[in-house]
């Protein structure tokens, strides 16, 4: 027999029969495999399994597999080409296809938005004895969690007998359904249990609802894990704050309103934004069986501005030559320099300016708010070097010339000029920070208290009179203790007398209308200080005292200006007090 004839048949036998092929099947493009039978005409490949025996096997990753394609990064045709790719989810047990702009899980909860999914709340720090593991922490977040050493890609932690390191900062990998997230997560190693007393640091004792203050707990030797608790005041029971975990606590917006309200809701409370909330802070590690709790509560008033700017204290009718009130003086709520952000919210540890009297808003009043190491109330450093010697400062750099008629006609007048070195500085060596015109005496407001275009305040406010402050005291510029004289509203001082020790927590004035009854209508007013016009240094501790400028320049001394002081040691307020021009004080707009 001729093999190697027959051997050369087979093959072209075999050529021929795939040239056919390949000729053939491109006219339809259209493939059916398992079966004689030709494809129907809107398929391009069928899959046919004559004994019901098999499937078809797609592609099988990982999400992490998943990623390292790396379709998201695809532009342009290829970005194109690659919409309905399919593959099988090992992680997730579901056929997913990308859709052009994300994943899409063809299980049972398909299609889900990840921006909207909601994760499990891990907490800021975990701690843990001497000779802890990854499997610790994994099993103390709890759920479905990988541990990376990355925000993004990274390496896998995959031996769960790794010793944790507290130098180290982990990414706990977190899944929901098709969505995943890393979130960075400290480890704490106690090695001795905690020991001191807890104390609580803050601002100040009254809040409006739209303000944030930040909580921070100290006192506490090898503290590690903490908890913040809220309770009605003259409730017995405090109620863990959900998420409150670690040693600050931001007291957010509407607290009173909205977080706390909703807490207590299955207890049936009803409460309104004007409840006195008592906070208080746990603190403990993993070495400690007993937890060290704040002996001293922080105790906040809550004040509903029920969405407006200011509010209508009670007054006489006629104040300062017949000028009519209507029975009403209105007042804003912040001091002058509170600014919002662009949330509508405002830092409660933020108190605002301290206006020289009768400048304008050039910068020199700018204070920035902060803590030194003793935790009290105090400027930065930048507010510190923002001041400037008046032996630095000459006559040629005020314009010093324009009349009263300019300051009625909208011209600014007697004020640095802004090409001077002392513009938007705090002129400090003196009580005159012009010392040319320390005897005129319509900076900000005329002889008839019109407002001159010096008044820092907004259109349609202006600085508050003596006579304006005297009126929502006692009808005129009087001093006493609002607790033994008798007043047009009631002042009541904060902080009192649960907190009285915090020496870093600002007291201050809160004024509600009429006999207090109408809590809808009440202002707070901090001690925020006051800057020295020697030095430009903070003059009192924020505790003791607060001075708020009025226009008013008092009777027999053109040299000083009239302000409100409020003080809690003892409890007083004077209403005429004056002072020398330069010192830095705290300005409240009345609304015209």
């Amino acid at each position: 027999m001729n093999t190697k004839l027959s051997f050369s048949n087979c093959q072209l036998f075999c050529f021929s029969i795939i040239l056919l092929l390949f000729f053939a099947f491109p006219v339809k493009s259209q493939v059916t495999i398992g079966s004689l039978d030709p494809p129907h005409s809107f398929s391009i490949l069928e899959l046919i399994a004559k004994n019901h025996d098999g499937g078809l096997r797609l592609p099988l990753l990982s999400t992490d597999e998943r990623e390292d394609l790396k379709i998201k990064d695809l532009v342009g045709d290829d970005a194109e080409t690659a919409k309905g790719l399919v593959i099988f989810n090992t992680t997730t047990n579901c056929l997913e296809f990308w859709n052009g702009e994300k994943w899409i899980s063809m299980c049972s909860d398909a299609l889900v938005d990840c921006s909207t999914v909601t994760y499990p709340e891990l907490k800021a720090s975990y701690d843990f004895l001497t000779g802890a593991t990854i499997a610790n922490l994994i099993a103390d977040i709890g759920g479905n969690v990988k541990l990376y050493d990355a925000p993004i890609d990274g390496n896998l932690y995959d031996n769960p007998s790794t010793l944790l390191n507290p130098a180290l900062t982990y990414y706990a990998e977190q899944r929901v359904s098709n969505c995943s997230r890393r979130v960075p997560v400290a480890v704490t190693i106690s090695t001795a249990a905690v020991s001191g007393t807890a104390l609580i640091d803050a601002c100040v004792t009254a809040m409006y609802d739209f303000q944030y203050q930040t909580l921070t707990a100290y006192g506490v030797n090898n503290a590690a894990q903490w908890q913040w608790y809220a309770r009605r005041r003259g409730e017995a029971e405090y109620q863990p704050i959900h998420g409150a975990t670690a040693v600050s606590y931001t007291i957010p917006a509407n607290f009173a309103k909205n977080v706390f309200q909703l807490q207590r809701n299955e207890s049936g409370a009803n409460y309104t934004g004007n409840d006195s909330i008592q906070f208080k802070v746990e603190v403990w590690n993993a070495r400690t069986t007993t937890r060290i709790s704040s002996t001293i509560v922080f105790d906040v008033e809550f004040i509903d501005t029920y969405g407006n700017d200011y509010v209508a204290l009670k007054a006489p009718d006629d104040i300062e030559s017949n000028h009519n009130t209507g029975g009403v003086i209105k007042f804003a709520y912040l001091n002058l320099g509170q600014d919002r952000d662009s949330n509508g919210t405002q830092n409660a540890c933020d108190f605002g300016s301290l206006y020289q009297w009768g400048r304008v808003t050039d910068g020199h009043e700018k204070i920035i708010w902060t803590k030194d190491a003793n935790r009290n109330i105090a400027f930065d450093a930048v507010t510190k070097d923002n001041q400037i010697n008046v032996n630095d400062v000459s006559t040629s750099d005020f314009n010093n010339t324009p009349t009263v008629s300019n300051l009625e006609g909208g011209t600014t007048t007697w004020q640095v000029l802004s090409d001077s070195p002392a513009y938007g500085e705090f002129i400090y060596g003196s009580n005159y920070w012009n010392s040319y015109k320390a005897a005129n005496t319509d900076f900000w407001a005329t002889s008839s208290y019109a407002k001159t275009s010096n008044d820092p305040c907004p259109s349609g406010w202006h600085v508050p009179t003596r006579y304006e402050f005297g009126a929502i005291f006692q009808g005129t510029p009087s001093t006493g203790d609002p607790r033994t004289v008798t007043t047009l509203n009631a002042w009541t001082w904060r902080p009192n007398t649960t907190i009285s020790n915090h020496v870093q927590i600002a007291g201050g004035y809160i004024v509600t209308y009429g006999d207090g009854s109408n809590k809808s209508r009440r202002i707070f007013m901090p001690a925020a200080s006051s800057r020295f016009s020697r030095d430009g240094t903070l003059l009192y501790g924020s505790d003791y005292a607060g001075c708020y400028w009025s226009s008013t320049i008092p009777y027999g001394s053109l040299s000083n200006a009239n302000y409100l002081l409020l003080y809690g040691d003892p409890v007083n307020l004077v209403v005429d007090s004056d002072s020398p021009k330069a010192y830095g004080f705290s300005v409240r707009c009345v609304k015209e």
